[in-house]
């Protein structure tokens, strides 16, 4: 995807480039320095089948997390050390048209601040008798202040503080989280005095103090396979399972349907509960998602070869699709591919241009599906609507692209807005990283 930006600040972190595939994105830590050379790189991208020549698990599992970057499966993201001192000596003209997609986390005014924030969360954990690596921790903060959805390091010392934010924080109410938040506030005080404590107790607080949109599941090499990206993509299917299940519970829409499968329902529902009671992840009907997937990560070579969730997954869509198109006929909701030229052949947004201020409208037009893959459960297709226009004010060009991830067939996975010299007003919805559901597409 081409880039319109040269960077985007979500106030804490500053991106090279703004993150597209939300739900794929995945930052390493300055462990990758470690286990790949330059070398490696040079080879993996010249050759893909250098993988196999690996003996090492951990390096073997980068360079397939790597492969996976370029077949562009994932979003990949890392630090400007990490560019500079791996990436920045890859001297092949191959690699250089993987480098546009390449994702960093750029150096800020923050960057001592979250170490800060992370030796006082390390304090914190070591009261309750577990122990944590403070670098572990800082790159750790770092993908959750960018909503990344994984955190991939060879070290097992992180999931010592996953356990503690998760627990202790993130599934609290709001005064259990700021009790917590308190105690971090504490150490800081005893790390750090005047301006620089003021500024690490706020970061805690924009960190924790709300509620997440996503919360970074870090990946521990030595808890997985060396099929790491499938470890992503069949983890994924599982959960897409029990939110579409979640989805149609009690919906008055299935009595309507004649070819309605119950048995399909019946499957899935068992595949995903047996999945789920043997982590104790069920409370109720409802499954802590996060650790659900963070057991299957860990268990993959048990679960991947019971079942074939692939074919599951497929016989559930269809039967979703049969529900949305029934809910089409007295919503009209439902949007198909062959329909958005129809109903969806432009898309209204009010920017405000990056050189005078001036707010107007740009209206996008729908280019049709740009690009489509094969995954798990059928083609991954992206739609783009754009346009380019000159301000009315100051006559400098703005433009927008909008995208729309559909996956699996008449789902929207997620969406994405990219602003060249203007951005979206905030009254106008943009960029919803929690766009995780079986809407109509």
């Amino acid at each position: 995807m081409e880039n319109m930006s040269t960077n985007y600040d979500n106030s804490l972190v500053v991106f090279s480039n703004k993150p597209t595939m939300v739900n794929k994105s995945v930052f390493v830590d300055t462990n990758y320095l470690n286990q790949l050379s330059t070398k490696d790189i040079e080879s993996m991208t010249e050759n893909p089948r250098y993988v196999n020549k690996i003996n090492t698990p951990h390096k073997k599992q980068m360079l397939k997390l790597f492969d996976a970057f370029r077949k562009r499966k994932i979003d990949l993201i890392m630090s400007d050390m990490v560019k500079n001192e791996l990436i920045g000596q890859i001297k092949s003209t191959v690699f250089e048209n993987y480098t546009k997609y390449l994702i960093t986390i750029d150096n800020n005014d923050n960057m001592d601040i979250f170490f800060t924030v992370a030796a006082a969360i390390n304090a914190c954990i070591h009261e309750t008798g577990k122990n944590g690596d403070v670098k572990d921790t800082y790159s750790y903060l770092l993908a959750i202040a960018g909503n990344i959805r994984y955190f991939a390091t060879q070290d097992r010392d992180i999931l010592p503080v996953y356990d503690y934010l998760n627990n202790k924080i993130v599934k609290q109410n709001r005064d259990g989280k700021i009790e917590e938040i308190n105690k971090i506030k504490k150490q800081i005080k005893l790390l750090a005095k005047g301006p620089k404590a003021l500024r690490a107790e706020k970061m805690v607080d924009c960190l924790f103090l709300n509620t997440l949109p996503t919360f970074t599941l870090p990946i521990s090499l030595f808890e997985t396979d060396e099929k790491i990206y499938c470890i992503f993509e069949r983890s994924e299917v599982i959960l897409w399972m029990y939110r579409s299940l979640k989805s149609i519970e009690n919906t008055e829409y299935l009595l309507k349907i004649d070819k309605w499968d119950y048995g399909v329902i019946d499957k899935c529902v068992q595949r995903v509960q047996k999945l789920a009671k043997q982590v104790n992840c069920i409370s109720g009907v409802d499954i802590d998602e996060n650790n659900f997937q963070l057991y299957l990560f860990k268990n993959s070579a048990q679960w991947q070869k019971k079942v074939d969730d692939k074919k599951l997954t497929k016989k559930l869509n269809a039967q979703l699709v049969l529900l949305q198109k029934t809910m089409a006929v007295e919503n009209y909701g439902y949007i198909s591919e062959d329909e958005i030229d129809k109903k969806e052949s432009e898309k209204s947004f009010d920017v405000k241009c990056d050189t005078c201020g001036n707010v107007f409208e740009i209206i996008t037009v729908y280019e049709g599906p740009v690009e489509s893959h094969e995954r798990a459960m059928g083609a991954e297709r992206r739609h783009k609507w754009t346009d380019e226009v000159e301000c009315p004010k100051c006559e400098e060009y703005a433009g927008i692209e909008y995208f729309i991830w559909e996956y699996p067939e008449g789902s929207r996975e997620y969406t994405n807005v990219q602003c060249n010299n203007c951005e979206v007003t905030p009254k106008i919805p943009v960029y919803d990283p929690t766009l995780r559901t079986s809407d109509e597409f």
